[in-house]
C-alpha cells in the first residue's frame, strides 16, 4: 500500500477510533505483570500475516504509520511505504525482530492484555517460526548498541571537530596512501571491499534493510574511527577531487562486475594494460564517428542555453550516424558508415518522429534506412541509478550501438545535486563505464548559465572529464543560424568554430519542423591550400616568404624548430646599414622577432609549415612541406674535395 509517489499512504484519512498508540500496557493497572516487549513473529501471527509481508499493508489509520516511523527513527530502522514509481519496496515485518508493547498493540489491537507469561509460552511453542529470542533482551541488546554508536560517533565528531574537519569529507586511496601510509590505505580498501562483498552478498535484502555499496573512498569519519588516524594526520589530507571521486565509482563498478563473474577476472584488468612507449607509438589514431566533432568512444558534452537548436543538432548527428549521410549535410562532417545509435529521449519524445520525418524529407533519405540504426527510449535513464545504467549497457551490446546520447543531463540526473562534485563524478563514473564495457561513445546535452552561453551549468566535474566539449550558440531564438565552437578537444587540435543553419521543412497537414544544414559559408575558417603566398593576408603576410626560406635552409628533416627558435634566428643581427638621412640602423637576417612569429603562424595556417615532433615538455616543433634540392656544389664545398685514388 502506497501513496502517490511512495508518500504517507494515510495522510488524508482521519482516525475513527481514537486510539492512542502512546498508550502502553504497563499504564493499563488491570493487565498484571504485562509484556513490556513482543517478538515480530507474534505479531505477524497475531495479524494473520507473514514475515515477509510489508507492513503498509496491514495499517489501517495514520496514527499508526506516524507512531511506526517515529519509533524506527528513535532506533536507527528506516520504515518507509513501497513506491511504484521509484520501484522501492516497504519495509518489510522481518526486517524488525522485536517490538516494544505501545508499538506491538498499535498495530495489532488484540494483543492488548497480553501478559509477560504469554509472551513466553507463545515463544516456547512457535516452534515454526524458528529461534526466538527474549523480546525483552533483544530491545535492550538493541538500544545499546544503538547508544554506543552515538556515543562513539560523537567522540569522532568532537575530535574533528578540534581540526575543523567535517566528518564526511571524502579522501581518495591515493591521497591516504601517500600521507598516511600503504598499511592504512590497505585496510580503508579492505573496509570497503568487505561493506560491498556483503551488501551483495545479501541479495535483495539489503535493499530491506537500506543498506548501500560504497564507492572507493574513505570519509574523515572512518579515519579517525576503526583505521585509527590521528585528526592533525586527517586535517593534512587534501580532499578527493571531482577526478578521484569519478575514478572511485569507477572502481566500485569493476568491483560490482568482478563480483557478479563469481571472481572471474575483469575485462581489462590492471596486469593486461601496462605498454612500452613503443606501444603507444603503434597505438591506432583516433578514429571520428562524425569528422571535427565526435570521435569513437569518447565522452562528448553538448552544452547550451535554451532554444539554442542543441537537440536538433544532437539528433542530426544521431541521424547522420544512423544513415551513413554526413553530418549538417556537408562533405567536412562526413561519417564512415551507418552504425546503431541509441538516443535516451528525457522529454518530448512525441516531437522525435516529426523530426526525424523533416530530417529525412530534407535529405532525401528513406525513413526506413533511418529506421534500422537509431532506436529511441521513452523517457529518462538515470545516472544515478545502477538497474538503468545496466539495461542502458545490456542494449548497446545487443545492438552493438557506437553512440549513446542522453538529452538532457539535467533529466537523467534525477536525484542527482547538479553543483556537487561528488554526485555529478558518479554520474560520469557511470558513464565511463558504459564506455569502457561497449566501445560507445557518449553524448550528453545540457544547459549552460543565463549569464554565460559557453560555461556549462553545474559542477565543474562535467568539464574535467569529457573529451570533447561542443558549445551550441544562437543569437536569438528567432534566429535561423547557429554557431558551434569546440570548447574543449582533448586529444586533437581545437578547431572551429563552425557556422551551421536552421531549414524549415514543410510536412503534410500543414505541420512543419527545423533541419540544420550546412551554414551560408561552408568554408569558413578554412584557408585554400593552393592560395599564392602573394595573396595571403593578416599580420607578417611580407615576410612569409623569406621566412618560409629560412625554415626550409634551417630546419632538418623530421627534427624541425620551435616557432621561437625560428623568429630569433630572422631577428638575428647580420650588419647595420646608413640610410638616406644618414641615420645607422641594423640589418636582420629577416625581420623583428615579433613580425616574423605573425609570418609563422600563417605558414602554420595554410599548412606550409607542419609538425614535426613534440618534445616532453610539449614544445612544438616544425618544419617545411618541402626543402630545397640539395645543391652538390654546397656538398662539395663542406666536404672538400675527394680523395685522390
Amino acid at each position: 500500500m502506497s501513496g502517490v509517489n511512495g508518500a504517507d499512504p494515510f495522510a488524508a484519512v482521519a482516525d475513527p477510533v481514537g486510539y492512542s498508540p502512546e498508550r502502553t500496557l504497563a499504564e493499563e493497572p488491570d493487565h498484571p505483570d504485562p509484556a513490556s516487549a513482543f517478538p515480530i513473529e507474534m505479531v505477524v501471527h497475531s495479524l494473520g500475516a507473514e514475515p515477509g509481508d510489508e507492513i503498509a499493508a496491514y495499517l489501517t489509520e495514520p496514527s499508526q504509520w506516524e507512531r511506526l516511523r517515529t519509533w524506527g527513527a528513535q532506533q536507527g530502522i528506516s520504515i518507509v511505504a513501497p513506491n511504484p514509481v521509484t520501484e522501492r519496496e516497504g519495509t518489510r515485518f522481518e526486517d524488525l525482530g522485536a517490538l516494544p508493547a505501545g508499538v506491538a498493540v498499535m498495530l495489532s489491537p488484540d494483543l492488548d492484555g497480553t501478559s509477560k507469561a504469554q509472551v513466553a509460552e507463545f515463544i516456547e511453542n512457535a516452534v515454526l517460526y524458528g529461534d526466538i529470542s527474549d523480546p525483552e533482551a533483544e530491545l535492550a541488546q538493541r538500544a545499546k548498541e544503538i547508544d554506543a554508536r552515538k556515543r562513539e560517533r560523537s567522540a569522532q565528531q568532537q575530535r574533528l571537530k578540534k581540526v575543523s574537519v567535517p566528518p564526511h569529507t571524502p579522501y581518495s586511496l591515493a591521497e591516504i596512501e601517500t600521507r598516511c601510509g600503504p598499511e592504512v590505505a590497505d585496510r580503508a580498501r579492505r573496509m570497503i571491499a568487505q561493506h560491498n562483498t556483503d551488501t551483495w552478498n545479501m541479495g535483495p535484502a539489503a535493499r530491506k534493510k537500506r543498506r548501500e555499496e560504497r564507492p572507493y573512498l574513505v570519509s574523515a569519519a572512518d579515519l579517525v574511527g576503526p583505521l585509527g588516524v590521528e585528526p592533525e594526520t586527517i586535517k593534512a589530507l587534501t580532499a578527493a577531487t571531482a577526478t578521484d571521486i569519478s575514478a572511485a565509482w569507477a572502481e566500485l563498478a569493476d568491483a560490482r562486475t568482478l563480483h557478479k563473474s563469481g571472481g572471474n577476472a575483469v575485462q581489462n584488468p590492471v596486469s593486461r594494460r601496462w605498454r612500452t612507449l613503443n606501444d603507444l607509438d603503434n597505438l591506432p589514431g583516433a578514429d571520428w564517428l562524425v569528422n571535427q566533432f565526435l570521435p569513437a568512444s569518447s565522452l562528448v558534452h553538448l552544452i547550451g542555453m535554451s532554444q539554442s537548436l542543441k537537440s536538433f543538432i544532437a539528433l542530426d548527428m544521431a541521424l547522420a550516424l544512423a544513415s551513413g549521410t554526413p553530418f549538417a549535410g556537408s562533405p567536412r562532417f562526413g561519417v564512415s558508415e551507418p552504425v546503431p545509435v541509441l538516443y535516451v529521449v528525457g522529454e518530448g519524445v512525441r516531437g522525435i518522429a516529426k523530426r526525424v520525418r523533416a530530417w529525412c524529407k530534407q535529405r532525401g533519405i528513406d525513413r526506413r534506412q533511418v529506421m534500422a540504426n537509431l532506436i529511441v527510449l521513452e523517457g529518462a535513464a538515470q545516472l544515478g541509478s545502477q538497474r538503468d545504467m545496466d539495461d542502458v549497457t545490456a542494449k548497446v551490446v545487443e545492438t552493438g550501438a557506437q553512440l549513446v546520447v542522453f538529452d538532457t543531463q539535467a533529466r537523467c540526473t534525477v536525484g542527482l545535486e547538479e553543483n556537487s562534485a561528488t554526485d555529478q563524478g558518479r554520474a560520469v563514473a557511470q558513464l565511463d563505464t558504459l564506455m569502457r564495457r561497449t566501445g560507445a561513445a557518449v553524448l550528453v546535452l545540457h544547459h549552460t548559465t543565463k549569464a554565460d552561453p559557453r560555461n556549462a551549468r553545474g559542477s565543474v566535474a562535467w568539464l574535467n572529464a569529457v573529451d570533447v566539449q561542443l558549445i551550441a550558440l544562437r543569437d536569438s531564438p528567432k534566429a535561423m543560424e547557429v554557431t558551434v565552437e569546440i570548447g574543449k578537444m582533448k586529444d586533437d587540435a581545437v578547431k572551429g568554430p563552425y557556422q551551421l543553419t536552421a531549414v524549415k521543412v514543410e510536412l503534410p497537414g500543414g505541420d512543419d519542423s527545423l533541419v540544420i544544414g550546412p551554414g551560408p559559408d561552408p568554408h569558413a575558417g578554412e584557408v585554400d591550400p593552393d592560395l599564392p603566398m602573394e595573396k595571403w593576408t593578416g599580420k607578417g603576410k611580407a615576410f612569409v616568404k623569406p621566412m618560409y626560406a629560412l625554415a626550409q635552409e634551417a630546419c632538418i628533416p623530421g627534427e624541425g624548430l620551435t616557432q621561437t627558435r625560428l623568429a630569433e634566428m630572422a631577428n638575428e643581427v647580420t650588419g647595420e646599414e646608413r640610410t638616406h638621412s644618414g641615420i645607422t640602423r641594423k640589418v636582420r637576417r629577416v625581420c623583428s622577432k615579433h613580425t616574423a612569429t605573425e609570418a609563422v603562424k600563417l605558414l602554420v595556417e595554410h599548412k606550409k609549415l607542419v609538425v614535426a615532433k613534440r618534445d616532453p615538455l610539449g614544445h612544438v616543433f616544425y618544419e617545411p612541406v618541402d626543402y630545397r634540392p640539395s645543391d652538390p656544389a654546397a656538398i662539395s664545398a663542406l666536404t672538400g674535395p675527394a680523395p685522390a685514388a
